[in-house]
């Protein structure tokens, strides 16, 4: 009985780690030809995911790391050049949604930065009303 035990739990942990990497290297979004000079992506041209969600009230942005083809190490909100937040998320899991609260801003204009592992950059223009 011990042994059937044993058995499944490897076949399990064996399932779930294959799984696992697996995921972390299917790219969901090629950025190639998206980049500019500057390493800025311009998301007004047509991708093949969405990366930001923002609610209708403008109190909360979701941004799907799955969405980006390499791994997000650094999650910044900008106003006027000046850093309001600034979040290390190179340790967050590739398929992660992460949430900024923005009921914490002012009304204006706002820029999201995404960084990548590769020092690219993706943004996201917000107003804030």
């Amino acid at each position: 009985m011990k042994m059937l035990t044993l058995c499944c739990l490897t076949i399990i942990l064996i399932t779930t780690f294959t799984s696992l990497l697996y995921s972390e290297t299917t790219p969901q979004l090629q950025l190639d030809g998206l980049i500019d000079g500057d390493g800025i992506v311009n998301l007004d041209r047509t991708t093949k995911g969405k990366i930001f969600y923002q609610d209708p009230e403008n109190k909360i942005l979701l941004i799907d790391f799955k969405e980006v083809s390499t791994k997000l190490t650094v999650v910044k909100v900008t106003q006027e050049q000046n850093i309001l937040m600034e979040d290390k998320v190179g340790d967050m899991a590739i398929d992660s949604i992460y949430e900024v609260d923005l009921s914490n801003y002012t009304k204006g204009q706002y820029t999201i930065t995404l960084v990548t592992a590769e020092k690219e950059e993706i943004t996201k223009e917000i107003a804030i009303e």
